[in-house]
């Protein structure tokens, strides 16, 4: 069985980074999406997804990050994922969600784009 691992941090502006570690399958997606709507719950629609340590995502995971991506969207909040794996990026690539997410490299480039101001 696969292993997942999350580690939520808080910025101030309240902005959260969740760092997913692992493999994002059938078996770990119900612990990914119970984590985000958690956060959901909480108000936190500013959001950090970082990916740099997932080793598998299946289309299950792919869908949690849309309907979260979706979810923050709506609440005029907003998500940047960082690092994702090569094979995981071209896969939102190939689906056409390459320009819908924004991607960073690190958490520093990503807590830039909740520094400028927020379009009305």
């Amino acid at each position: 069985m696969a292993d997942l691992t999350l580690r939520k941090k808080t910025y101030p502006g309240g902005i959260v980074c969740l760092a997913v570690h692992g493999s994002v399958d059938s078996y770990t997606i119900p612990r990914l999406d119970r984590a985000i709507e958690g956060l959901f719950k909480q108000k936190i629609f500013r959001l950090i997804v970082d990916l740099a340590n997932v080793d598998f995502m299946s289309s299950a995971g792919l869908g949690v990050l849309i309907a979260s991506h979706q979810r923050v969207d709506s609440e005029k909040g907003f998500l940047v994922l960082i690092s994702p794996p090569a094979k995981v990026k071209e896969i939102f690539v190939n689906l056409g969600l390459g320009s819908v997410f924004t991607f960073c490299d690190d958490r520093p480039s990503a807590l830039q784009h909740f520094k400028e101001p927020a379009e009305s």
